[in-house]
C-alpha cells in the first residue's frame, strides 16, 4: 500500500511531521498553533518568532478619497487623525469618503423657516447662525426662548433673563411675586402649587425636605443636574454614589403637603418637617430650612443679596460660573458679576433694580 505524500513543517532548520510534534517540541499550544496556521499565519508567526498579522475586519470599506485608496475606516482614522467613530458617523449620514476626513467641506441641507435680520433673508435658522458665525444650537435656543434674531446673533443687547408676559424686565426668577414686610421678594402662586418635598434613599430609608412652586419632577431632575455638574453636600454626595453604582432609581421624589396659603407658610412648614423627621441628624439635610436655610449673603455694589444663587441670577450669570470666580479664582464680588475689572471685559451688565433679592 502506498503512502500518501505527508506535508512537513520547516521551522529553524529542522522538519516536522506535523504540528503537534512541532508544537510538543516548543511546548506551546497545539490548538493555538493550529488555528493560527489555519488562518493564514505563517509558522514564524504562529511560533511568535514575527510580528503577528494585522487582522482586517470582516465587514471593512474600502474608502476611496483624493488622497489615495483606504482599504479600512480604521485606516483612513490612522492616516488622517481622526477618530474612527467620527468617520464612520459621518459615512452613515452618507457623507462622501473626502467629506469623511475632512478634504472637502460637507454641505449640509438648509430646511425651515426663513429668518429675517437686518433686512436679510435667511432660509433656515442654521444659513442664519452660519452666515454670523454663531453656535448652531445656542441661536436655535435663544430664537425658541423668544429672542429677536438681532438680539440672537448680538447685535442688539440681550433681553431681561426674567421678563413677563409683555417681554418686560422685572427682579426676580418668578412669574408672579410677594413683597414681604420686611422687603424680601418671594415667589407667589396659586395655592396647592406650594410643594413640600421629600427626596428618599429607598435603599436605606434617608431623605431630604425640601420646598418648590414648580414641578416634583423637575425638581428631582434639577438636583440631578448638581450632582452631574460636581455640586457637594450630604444629598448629593450621596447621589453622586448611587450614580456610579447603577442606583439612580434608588432615590424617588414624593410631595409631602401642598396646602399652603403662601411662601412664608410652605417655609414654616419646611422647618418643622426637618425637625420632626430628623433629616439633618438621619437625612440628607445640612440646614434647618425657611428663608435662611444654608445660603450666605453677598454684598455687591451697594446692593445685599441673600445667597450667592440671588446674585448670579440677578446680574444674569450662570451660577456655577459666578461661584467659581468667587470661590476658586479668587474674583471680588464686583468682578465676579461682571460690574468692574475681569467680568467687565467680556460684557456690559444692567441692573434691573436696586433692592435685594431672595431666592428659593
Amino acid at each position: 500500500m502506498t503512502k500518501r505524500n505527508q506535508k512537513t513543517y520547516e521551522y529553524r532548520g529542522e522538519s516536522f511531521p506535523s504540528l503537534m510534534s512541532l508544537a510538543d517540541k516548543f511546548s506551546v499550544n497545539y490548538w493555538n498553533l493550529i488555528r493560527r496556521i489555519k488562518s493564514g499565519w505563517t509558522i514564524q508567526q504562529a511560533m511568535g518568532d514575527s510580528p503577528k498579522p494585522i487582522r482586517k475586519a470582516h465587514n471593512s470599506l474600502e474608502l476611496k478619497t483624493s488622497i489615495g485608496t483606504f482599504n479600512s475606516v480604521r485606516d483612513a482614522s490612522i492616516a488622517t487623525g481622526i477618530a474612527e467613530g467620527t468617520l464612520a458617523s459621518r459615512l452613515r449620514k452618507n457623507w462622501s469618503p473626502d467629506e469623511a476626513i475632512g478634504i472637502k467641506r460637507h454641505k449640509t441641507r438648509h430646511a425651515g423657516n426663513n429668518v429675517v435680520c437686518e433686512g436679510r433673508v435667511f432660509l433656515s435658522v442654521f444659513h442664519f447662525a452660519d452666515s454670523y458665525n454663531k453656535s448652531r444650537t445656542r441661536i436655535h435656543k435663544r430664537l425658541a426662548s423668544g429672542w429677536t434674531p438681532e438680539e440672537a446673533v448680538d447685535i442688539a443687547p440681550r433681553p431681561p433673563r426674567f421678563r413677563n408676559q409683555e417681554g418686560a424686565a422685572r427682579d426676580h426668577m418668578w412669574t408672579d411675586a410677594q413683597l414681604t414686610d420686611t422687603g424680601a421678594v418671594l415667589p407667589k402662586t396659586e395655592i396647592g402649587n406650594y410643594r413640600l418635598y421629600s427626596i428618599r434613599e429607598k435603599s436605606t430609608g434617608r431623605e431630604y425636605v425640601g420646598i418648590t412652586t414648580g414641578d416634583l419632577k423637575a425638581r428631582l431632575r434639577g438636583h440631578w443636574r448638581m450632582v452631574k455638574i460636581g455640586r457637594k453636600s450630604k444629598l448629593y454626595n450621596r447621589m453622586r454614589k448611587a450614580l456610579a453604582q447603577g442606583r439612580k432609581k434608588d432615590f424617588e421624589i414624593m410631595l409631602l403637603r401642598n396646602d399652603a396659603r403662601d411662601f412664608v407658610e410652605l417655609q414654616e412648614q419646611e422647618i418643622n418637617a426637618i425637625r420632626e423627621r430628623g433629616t439633618i441628624e438621619m437625612g440628607f439635610n445640612t440646614g434647618k430650612g425657611g428663608s435662611i436655610g444654608t445660603s450666605k449673603q453677598i454684598k455687591i455694589s451697594q446692593m445685599v443679596f441673600p445667597s450667592h444663587q440671588a446674585a448670579a441670577d440677578h446680574f444674569q450669570i450662570d451660577s456655577y460660573k459666578f461661584s467659581i470666580r468667587l470661590n476658586r479664582l479668587g474674583w471680588s464680588p464686583e468682578e465676579a458679576a461682571g460690574l468692574t475689572g475681569r467680568g467687565a471685559k467680556s460684557r456690559e451688565v444692567t441692573c434691573l433694580t436696586s433692592s435685594p433679592m431672595s431666592q428659593i
